[in-house]
């Protein structure tokens, strides 16, 4: 994926506690696999789960899990400084 692409699916291990789908650990997209070195921060939308990660290729991604779907995707986030997320 390219800087600044858009999301695109992905295939994501996740640990499943009390959730199913609750913490990525490792994910494939576009063919590239990566493992997830930390989270960075998430966030709940209304129909989504979103965790912003750091993985092992050195890249920051933005993983969603659609609820409607059962489904992820990916996405690469730019390098730098981003705004934090305000808290509810």
């Amino acid at each position: 994926m390219r800087t600044g692409a858009p999301e695109a699916p992905a295939r994501v291990a996740a640990y499943s506690g009390h959730q199913a789908e609750q913490e990525p650990r490792s994910f494939s997209v576009e063919g590239r696999e990566a493992r997830v070195v930390s989270i960075l921060e998430q966030w709940y939308e209304p129909d989504s789960r979103c965790f912003e990660v750091a993985a092992s290729d050195g890249g920051t991604y933005l993983l969603r899990y659609d609820l409607n779907r059962l489904a992820w995707t990916a996405a690469v986030l730019p390098a730098g400084p981003r705004p934090r997320r305000p808290q509810p």
